[in-house]
């Protein structure tokens, strides 16, 4: 994402650059927040909680970013995001974007065009994905060897 910024020094300037452990929750689902972060260094689990299971909907790495939908939509976090590794991360709050938009907004446009061409990168991913449990959903549905086999599987792990 940062490969649309050009000046990446200055723009690393205006924000704060923090660090985490490994194994450590950067942000968890439900939590409020008006930030977000860039991945300088490190990688991530993003995850959610369900009972006693945790599901994995993403591993993140450097010039990945988590955390926009609090940013931009006011939105309660939609999961939570746990350290893999040491992290040094980059914070981008509400009142930075304000003040780029006013300070440098050549730097804040070439943020905004690199956030919003990996997010279309990620509704397309998405897209993609729900086609496949689609057909996955209608195969199963339409097929009672192919569920009742899948059900086998499913039971064999849960043991």
């Amino acid at each position: 994402m940062l490969d649309y910024v050009h000046d990446k020094g200055a723009f690393i300037e205006e924000l704060s650059l923090i660090g985490k452990d490994k194994g450590e929750f950067i942000v968890k689902e439900g939590d409020s927040g008006d930030f977000m972060f860039i991945i300088i260094e490190g990688k991530v689990k993003v995850l959610l909680k369900r009972g006693k299971k945790e599901i994995v909907l993403a591993t993140l790495e450097k010039g990945n970013f988590f955390g926009e939908m609090s940013l931009f939509g006011g939105n309660p976090r939609s999961a939570s995001v746990q350290a893999l590794t040491d992290l040094k991360l980059l914070k981008i709050r509400r009142e930075d974007i304000v003040r780029l938009s006013e300070s440098n907004p050549k730097l804040l446009s070439e943020f905004t065009m690199g956030l919003c061409t990996e997010l279309c990168q990620r509704v397309s991913n998405t897209s993609t994905s729900l086609e496949s449990y689609f057909h996955i959903n209608r195969a199963i549905l339409k097929n009672p060897k192919f569920r009742n086999f899948l059900q086998k599987i499913w039971n064999e792990k849960e043991e």
